[in-house]
C-alpha cells in the first residue's frame, strides 16, 4: 500500500521497462529466464516474505496478494503467497547472533549462464 492510499501501487504503461518508479511488470522473470536455478527457485519465497514484511496487518497482505499471486501464476510458478508474521530485521538478528572474524579469502566467482557446457573450475585446476 501507498501513502494511506487503499490501492497497490501497479504500473499503468504497456511497455516492458518503467523508469519512473519500477519494473513490475507483472511477471519480472520467466521460470525459465537466464538465472541461476537457487535465484530462480526462492523467487516466490522472497516476494512472499517482502509483502509480508511491508504489509502493516494480514488485511492488508490479502488485499494486496492477488496481483503477485497472478504474476508469479503467469511466470509459471504453482507458490501460494500466505502470510507470515514480521521477524526480526537483518540487523537485530546479527546482533542477536555472535559475530565472527572476516577471514582474507580471495576467490574468484565467474559469472552464470545456462549457455556454458563446460565446467570451468575443473578445466582451471587441471591446468
Amino acid at each position: 500500500m501507498l501513502f494511506n492510499v487503499e490501492t497497490t501501487w501497479c504500473k499503468r504503461t504497456e511497455s516492458l521497462f518503467d523508469v519512473t518508479m519500477g519494473s513490475f511488470d507483472g511477471a519480472e522473470t520467466c521460470k525459465l529466464s537466464n538465472h541461476p536455478p537457487l535465484i530462480i527457485k526462492n523467487i516466490p519465497e522472497s516476494i512472499n516474505r517482502r509483502l509480508s514484511n511491508i504489509s502493516s496487518d494480514e488485511n492488508t497482505f490479502n488485499t494486496s496478494a492477488p496481483l503477485y499471486q497472478e504474476a508469479l501464476h503467469k511466470s509459471g510458478y504453482g507458490y501460494n503467497l500466505k502470510y507470515r508474521t514480521q521477524l526480526l530485521n537483518t540487523s537485530q538478528q546479527n546482533k542477536a547472533t555472535k559475530q565472527r572474524r572476516a577471514r582474507n579469502i580471495t576467490w574468484f566467482n565467474p559469472p552464470f549462464s545456462d549457455n556454458v557446457t563446460t565446467n570451468n573450475g575443473k578445466k582451471f585446476f587441471n591446468l
